[in-house]
């Protein structure tokens, strides 16, 4: 009887294995055929077939790949409020993935490219400027510390661009005062991006509107027309060296 169980359990183990390791080829070739779907710009495609993987392998050695890529084929398919979804669920699920780090960053690049009116909707920037500043804080050496960077300055451009359009709807409307306020906060807060300039010039052009003609020639003297490269405000600056005889 003993020979009868001990023999028993030995096929039950052989057969157990046998099955794991052909649920491992079978994750793995349906892993390889999503990859080749991904690379093929096949991304809805793809996409199903990693969803396959993270929901009924969830044990298998593919599964943190299978959810970088699905997340990554959203973004890829500018499908960024699913991408968003499927990068969080990355990064806490998989803190310790090779693929946490640079999920982490592609997650704050779906929020900036999630904003589609930044002069209507603030939030999703501002999430940009947090994911990419906690990737910078949690992964200080990382090779992708260049993309965090460049979603932080992307997001502070747009940022600057609303305060100067804040700026401009209220020179149109003649309340010269509330406009130089908005200004001025863009000029304290973003010194390094492209408004920085069209702030100074549009402030130069409501000081001349205003009569004082030395406060704004102090600001125009030191720009440089081809230092500019909006054509509109480029007009602006050099009809105010002009009128202001510099």
């Amino acid at each position: 009887m003993k020979k009868i169980f001990y023999l028993t359990l030995f096929i039950s183990l052989i057969s157990c294995a046998t099955r794991k390791s052909q649920l491992s080829r079978d994750v793995e070739s349906q892993y390889n055929y999503a990859m080749e779907l991904y690379n093929e710009g096949k991304y809805s495609k793809a996409i199903e077939i990693f969803k396959n993987i993270v929901f009924n392998y969830p044990t298998s050695q593919y599964v943190d790949k299978a959810q970088y890529y699905l997340a990554k084929s959203y973004k890829e398919s500018h499908d960024y409020e699913d991408a968003i979804l499927e990068y969080q669920f990355l990064i806490s699920t998989f803190p310790t993935s090779e693929y946490a780090e640079i999920g982490y960053i592609e997650l704050a690049e779906c929020y900036l490219k999630k904003s589609s009116d930044p002069r209507k909707d603030l939030k999703n920037i501002h999430l940009a400027i947090k994911y990419a500043q906690d990737f910078e804080a949690k992964y200080p050496d990382s090779p992708y510390k260049e993309k965090a960077q460049k979603v932080i300055h992307e997001a502070r451009e747009i940022l600057a661009e609303r305060l100067l359009y804040i700026a401009e709807t209220y020179k149109k409307l003649d309340h010269l005062n509330s406009a130089l306020v908005y200004i001025d906060i863009l000029l304290q807060q973003y010194p390094d991006v492209p408004a920085h300039l069209k702030a100074l010039i549009l402030k130069a052009e409501i000081l001349f509107e205003q009569g004082k003609r030395k406060e704004a020639k102090s600001v125009v003297e030191n720009l440089d027309p081809n230092s500019i490269d909006d054509k509109k405000y480029q007009k602006k600056l050099n009809s105010l060296r002009q009128k202001l005889n510099i």
